[in-house]
């Protein structure tokens, strides 16, 4: 190869590199792609056709390519420190990504109250915990509840004055619970 050939060839890879950045910043992708291929073939191994190539690839959504030829451009040159840089800001964007889908996926998932869940509270205390996978509270306020259920309505037998039936402690006791479950359950169902 001639000086000839060796001037035409730089001056050919800088229009392809100039080219390729051009259409990138204008977010056309596939000529810039184009464009830095056709750099490429002119200088294969050059780093910074290489890592141009890479920003494309980031910008195209190929992710895992883009983070790849970044791992391999700093893992053989060290001073490179752009490839590092932007395949640590790879890396980081994914995770990230990949974290709000998951969260994104658990909120779907999440169970919300239903209309039936507080007509079923309303009607049973504990429920609404049992549901909420709170098994030792919905046991317990469902347990409570039932003591006081059944002693309201023994002291009401033979009661000849209904009005003392729902003023008797354990009346009280047993409205208390059931509302305290109710209110508990309608404030932190949708809670994780």
């Amino acid at each position: 190869m001639d000086k000839n050939d060796e001037i035409r060839n730089k001056r050919n890879f800088a229009e392809h590199m100039n080219k390729a950045k051009i259409l990138l910043a204008k977010e056309d992708c596939v000529a810039a792609s184009r464009e830095a291929a056709a750099a490429l073939e002119v200088f294969p191994e050059d780093p910074d056709a290489r890592e141009l190539t890479a920003d494309i690839l980031a910008a195209l959504g190929k992710k895992d390519a883009a983070a790849a030829e970044y791992k391999k451009l700093f893992s053989e040159d060290k001073t490179r420190e752009s490839a590092e840089e932007k395949y640590a800001l790879l890396v980081l964007n994914q995770f990230t990504t990949e974290q709000k889908a998951k969260e994104e996926e658990e909120q779907k998932t999440e169970k919300k109250a239903s209309p039936w869940t507080v007509i079923l509270t309303a009607i049973v205390p504990g429920v609404g915990a049992l549901l909420k996978e709170k098994y030792l509270k919905g046991g317990i306020i469902l347990a409570l509840w039932l003591i006081f259920f059944c002693l309201a309505a023994r002291s009401s037998i033979g009661n000849k004055n209904p009005a003392e039936s729902f003023t008797s402690l354990p009346s009280i006791l047993g409205f208390a619970v059931w509302l305290y479950s109710f209110i508990d359950t309608v404030m932190n169902f949708n809670k994780k």
